[in-house]
């Protein structure tokens, strides 16, 4: 896909994005956790005929995210197709698991990742023919007004589809309007879907229950298990499929189509979150307590139970209940129908919450999947008003300030949702330093003449960080800027901490990576820094080519076959030296250059030389080809046509800088290029007649074998790419129309930095 871009002064990256139903184009990997149990070879198939004796429990893959900090990303290491934004690390439950969830919610938008196979230890794919996918997931209270559909992708084939277990939770309509559906995307249409929706008109389509209800703020695991069953009249794979919802059978839905595939996340303009995720086999004994696998009958629905509606009594502020039969909670709305807090006790101070005349409602719930929240209790309420909400705001990073309101007798802080510190009526500021989480502040009233206000805006003072230190490399030392507020430095060679310095430098001549973070002196005012950029120290100093033809005299056809280069051509026209350098050196160019064109006859006009570098004994992984490049003014106007040809492709081609720049306007246009694509292009760009420019292209190989790419054009850095196709090899020149020259041609080591200053390593 072609990506232009008109404006210099930035990067310039193309990205490409791969949903879990197309694994085409370059997609990223993620591996969170060692399986519990990998097998060494591929199982057999097993038919729902099998024998006890011939099934076991297995787990081929597990995901937990608990080794990450919260707002770190999810690594995708291990994940074959990834689509959208990915993931971070969103909450921390109070038994230390990490949940995760999408990084952005966005309107119409699809996220989410996918190992394309099971794999064995040596990597081979593994079969699966009868399996389950284990998960837990949630929606956050916080993020319930949000349109929400989220759920698990399974059998993703590139060939063919993908199922989806969507989850559905309607904010207008808690508990009551939300589904759980299993689609098969992309497939052609009469091909199943099954859903707990009761629609009429869909026919059966798998429900085992009669009612639905999932709720913001809770739980759920959830269990897919998926036996073969045989073949249909089409002599197609089938599948019976069952969902489980905690311990109830939500769905069980005969002759889904079967296939070989994937397994991940899903989340369609979704803020649900997952708490870890497991593929094994279809278990011996399903979570509502029956094997499954050997009974084929087909239960009836059953209508889950809806909880008892609590009957409310008020005794002056408070409102009591007795308790309702399996609830576990009760959850107070105001008149609206928006949710105000939730109690455990069968009792409720109205003045906490609530102020003036109104009305309150109050439903129980339980936190397992099976019980239906009750029809709400309501209850009137008659109370003194409630003073107005300061507004909380922060100075200096870490002092809390609010603005004084009439009628207080104080000031209560909250911190974490938590009553935290109490002040006078005349006190208006607290300094927060050393606290980082969220801060509220209420006024208390009489509780005669005024209630306590509600709380006010969250705020978020925080220790600040020590700047991150921004490492360099000269003369055989590392360097950085020095931190009045910093006692000392921490030095880390390729992520482990080998010294603590006092000074803002360290010399080594030692090649690897390093990093360092500045240490503060006053915690109370400062903390710890980040670790700063990696900085590669690599041998920088080798050439492995060049040539400026200093010598060589005008008109002489250059023949350089013997240092390594080939001369191509197709229409008799070869390599020769033009005009003379300024330094003594000489230009080449192509004999009898083809006149500018706007439409080039790219058949007929087309000459070139490659430098193959292997022939001087290296593999070159990070490399710098460069070139002084000349242009004359003299002729029609039209455009040049020509390219800066690099890096060899594993698929046999090249990659290739093609610039058209135009005689009238002294612009360029400037495209990067394989055989096949064009990764970016820009245009306008200056570039002046009968005036040396110098074109370098930094090339950098990385560890997971993709490119990144910088080109400069003088000190302007044009592109910079990465996450390309690897190549190497072969450099040159080729000429279309026009008379482009070339000399103080050039192959070295990478350089630590780019004309512009920056370490594009």
């Amino acid at each position: 896909m072609d990506k232009k871009i008109k404006i210099l002064g930035s990067s310039i990256l193309t990205l490409g994005l791969v949903s879990c139903g197309n694994n085409q184009g370059t997609s990223s990997s993620l591996k969170p956790s060692t399986p519990e149990s990998t097998p060494t070879s591929t199982p057999s198939i097993t038919s729902s005929q099998s024998s006890e004796k011939e099934r076991e429990d297995k787990t081929y893959f597990e995901w937990s995210w608990d080794n990450l900090n919260v707002g770190e990303d999810v690594p995708l290491t291990g994940i074959d197709v990834t689509d959208g934004g990915g993931y971070i690390a969103s909450s921390k439950d109070d038994d230390g698991h990490v949940w995760i969830r999408q990084k952005e919610v966005l309107t119409g938008s699809m996220w989410g990742f996918c190992s394309s196979t099971v794999k064995d230890a040596k990597g081979d794919q593994i079969p699966l023919t009868d399996w389950s996918v284990e998960f837990t997931t949630r929606l956050p209270y916080e993020e319930a007004d949000h349109p929400s559909d989220g759920g698990i992708t399974f059998m993703a084939s590139n060939l063919i589809g993908r199922y989806d277990l969507a989850l559905y939770y309607s904010p207008s309509f808690p508990g009551t309007n939300s589904a759980a559906n299993l689609w098969m995307a992309h497939a052609p249409d009469g091909l199943p879907k099954a859903s707990t929706q009761i629609i009429e008109e869909w026919g059966d389509q798998g429900s085992k229950i009669t009612n639905f209800g999932i709720y913001p703020g809770e739980e759920y695991k959830v269990t897919v298990a998926m036996k073969r069953t045989g073949k249909n009249e089409r002599q197609e794979d089938v599948a019976t499929m069952y969902v489980f919802f905690d311990d109830v059978l939500a769905i069980r839905k005969e002759g889904i189509n079967y296939w070989q595939g994937g397994f991940g996340l899903r989340g369609y303009q979704s803020s649900w979150e997952y708490g870890n995720f497991k593929v094994g086999n279809f278990p011996k004994i399903c979570p509502d307590g029956l094997d499954h696998f050997n009974d084929t009958t087909d239960p009836e629905a059953i209508e889950l139970d809806t909880l008892a509606t609590p009957v409310l009594n008020k005794e002056g502020r408070k409102v009591t209940w007795d308790a309702v039969p399996n609830a576990d909670h009760y959850e107070v709305f105001n008149n609206y129908g928006n949710y105000v807090t939730t109690v455990t006790d069968c009792e409720l101070d109205t003045s906490l919450y609530f102020s003036g005349k109104g009305t309150l409602k109050i439903q129980a719930a339980n936190k397992k999947f099976g019980y239906l929240r009750s029809d709400a209790a309501t209850i009137d309420y008659d109370l003194p008003n409630a003073l107005i909400a300061p507004t909380l705001q922060v100075k200096n990073v870490t002092v809390l300030t609010w603005n004084q309101i009439v009628g207080a007798s104080g000031y209560e802080l909250f911190y974490e949702g938590e009553a935290f510190k109490t002040f006078s009526a005349s006190q208006s500021e607290w300094d927060a330093v050393g606290y980082e989480g969220g801060f509220q502040i209420r006024a208390l009233g009489d509780g005669e003449l005024f209630l306590n206000s509600p709380l006010s805006n969250v705020v978020y003072p925080a220790t600040p960080l020590l700047a991150t230190p921004n490492l360099h490399y000269d003369g055989n030392k590392l360097y950085w800027d020095e931190d009045e507020d910093a006692s000392s430095y921490e030095l880390y060679q390729a992520g482990a901490l080998i010294e603590t310095l006092t000074v803002p430098y360290y010399e080594t001549t030692t090649y690897g990576s390093y990093s360092v973070k500045a240490l503060a002196s006053d915690p109370t005012k400062h903390k710890n820094s980040e670790l700063s950029n990696v900085f590669v120290i690599r041998q920088v100093d080798r050439t492995y080519f060049s040539k400026n033809f200093e010598g060589v005299t005008g008109g002489t056809v250059i023949d350089l076959s013997g240092e390594g280069w080939g001369i191509y051509y197709n229409d008799g026209r070869v390599w020769e030296t033009k005009k003379e350098y300024k330094d003594g050196a000489m230009w080449i160019g192509v004999t009898d250059p083809y006149p500018r064109s706007m439409n080039p006859d790219v058949g007929k006009q087309w000459s070139a030389t490659y430098f193959p570098a292997t022939n001087a004994g290296a593999y070159l992984t990070s490399y710098c080809f460069e070139a002084d490049l000349l242009l004359e003014s003299e002729g029609p106007d039209g455009y040049e046509f020509f390219q800066h040809i690099f890096a060899t492709q594993k698929t046999g081609g090249r990659y290739a800088l093609d610039f058209k720049v135009y005689n009238t306007e002294s612009k360029a246009t400037i495209g990067l290029y394989d055989n096949y694509n064009c990764y970016a292009y820009v245009e306008n760009v200056n570039f002046e007649y009968d005036v040396a420019h110098n074109v370098k292209v930094f090339y950098n190989l990385h560890s997971d074998k993709t490119a990144r790419i910088s080109v400069y054009l003088d000190t302007l850095c044009v592109f910079d790419e990465s996450g390309l196709p690897a190549g190497i090899g072969d450099f040159g020149f080729s000429t279309i129309s026009g008379n482009p020259m070339w000399t103080n041609i050039k192959v070295t080591d990478m350089p630590y930095y780019g004309p512009d200053g920056v370490d594009r390593y």
